[in-house]
């Protein structure tokens, strides 16, 4: 099996982070079906809530001068949740779940939770969570969801990304 990157395992910390997200832990929903990092089609999107992760579709910023073999970057992902269709209130279910990410996220910040991400072998500096979109359906998505940025800033050693 290939060595794992580190910004692989850092994808398997959020995604870890985002199926805890249930009922019995005292969220509002269950996002038990996450298909994984990636592109959803509409077989994915059978049984709702489904969160998932895409890296944004752009190219890195400059990243920060660095001498040796390490230096500080900002990822930027988008985490989408695709939730049921509610055509009186179309964004209400997808505000619903973008608070229960949200507060998740929330936990990546408390040195004394399991989820803690600043630090640590994954060297995370900094996690940065934007506001949020919340949209019905439309020509591209056949149920309401919405779009989360969210930028991971982390120290990288080029000698073993």
């Amino acid at each position: 099996m290939p060595v794992k990157s580190h910004r692989q395992k850092i994808l398997e910390a959020v995604t870890a982070l985002l199926e805890d997200i249930t009922v019995a832990n005292g969220y509002d929903h269950n996002v038990t079906v996450m298909r994984g990092r990636g592109r959803l089609d509409d077989n994915d999107l059978k049984q709702l809530p489904v969160v998932t992760i895409l890296e944004a579709p752009k190219t890195e910023g400059l990243a920060s001068p660095h001498r040796g073999p390490t230096r500080q970057c900002a990822w930027e992902l988008f985490l989408t949740g695709f939730t049921a269709y509610e055509s009186a209130h179309p964004t209400d279910n997808p505000h619903a779940l973008l608070r229960d990410v949200k507060l998740a996220l929330g936990r990546t910040r408390k040195e004394s939770d399991a989820n803690y991400l600043l630090g640590g072998q994954l060297k995370v500096v900094e996690i940065t969570v934007g506001g949020g979109i919340c949209r019905p359906p439309d020509d591209q998505h056949i149920t309401s969801f919405f779009i989360l940025p969210l930028t991971i800033t982390f120290v990288e050693n080029l000698e073993a990304p």
